[in-house]
């Protein structure tokens, strides 16, 4: 008898799934090849890499393994779906120690406007002569913030900071890296009889999530002039030349620049600058669930 390692199936994720006191839910589905001699069910689910029972989800550590279920699908072939779990239950609430009550989760729809450098078909925001626009046209989108208040003992402005303006390292609640913001952690000092020292703080933490990452920022490869490379390889005769039109006319206006400070043909596709503006930190180290 013999069991193969457990694959997970992408295509078969789901979660988080949030409900109204917090609490969240993912299932995962593994498949796991088996000679097909005379293996069942809980040899299955001894298989390696296969989650394994109260252990936590790998990006979310207040979620663990409740529940893992074996289905055969043909002789050789199983499907393992598990599932991962995290309740507050409503006896917590009771508690006189406001450190031991459930942290509150709320999400915010975040509505602003963004400019792009480029549309859904790829197409760059330029204008007829392939030139930069001085004005680039904003959309309204939306995205979505996490409000996080978790009652804690002390608050940091030195973890604060650390944090703040950071971006998720890891995936982050099923979300891929980089997709995460935290802003600012703040607090407010509360007066409890139930804590241990009369005092404690109701720290909030705000997370934005943008689909299309965080870092790299890109911005047009832009000026009002370029490089004129007279000698191929020969930096020292290089010269700063100013934007030209068509005929060569110098109108000192903005033009498009290649990768090398060279100006960009009409209709090559503009470059784009990458910058790195977030710091990487790792969101689960705060035990926020």
């Amino acid at each position: 008898m013999t069991v193969s390692a457990a694959t997970r199936n992408n295509g078969k994720r789901t979660g988080p799934l949030w409900s109204t006191d917090g609490s969240r839910k993912y299932t995962d589905q593994y498949t796991v090849i088996t000679s097909g001699d005379n293996v069942d069910g809980d040899a299955v689910l001894l298989a390696s890499g296969l989650a394994g029972e109260n252990d936590s989800h790998p990006s979310d550590s207040g979620a663990i393994v409740t529940r893992r279920m074996p289905n055969q699908q043909t002789a050789t072939t199983w499907f393992v779906n598990v599932t991962w779990a995290s309740k507050h239950g409503d006896k917590d609430k009771q508690d006189p120690n406001p450190l031991n009550h459930p942290t509150q989760f709320r999400w915010e729809r975040v509505d602003l406007e963004e400019s792009r450098t480029k549309d859904l078909d790829g197409k760059f925001f330029v204008n007829v002569n392939g030139g930069p626009l001085r004005n680039p046209p904003k959309f309204p989108i939306s995205r979505l913030r996490l409000i996080i208040e978790k009652n804690e003992a002390v608050y940091s402005p030195g973890v604060a900071f650390a944090y703040g303006n950071t971006v998720n390292r890891d995936p982050f609640l099923g979300q891929a890296s980089e997709t995460a913001k935290m802003e600012l952690p703040t607090a407010v000092e509360q007066f409890n009889s139930g804590a241990p020292n009369g005092f404690y703080w109701k720290i909030v933490y705000a997370i934005e999530f943008k689909v299309d990452k965080w870092n790299p920022v890109q911005v047009l490869n832009e000026g009002t002039f370029f490089i004129d490379h007279e000698v191929a390889g020969s930096a020292s005769l290089d010269r700063r030349t100013a934007m030209t039109d068509g005929k060569g006319v110098t109108t000192g206006g903005w033009g498009n620049l290649a990768l090398d400070g060279s100006k960009l043909p009409k209709d090559a596709d503009p470059a784009l600058l990458d910058f790195r503006i977030y710091e990487l930190s790792d969101f689960d180290a705060l035990n926020l669930f």
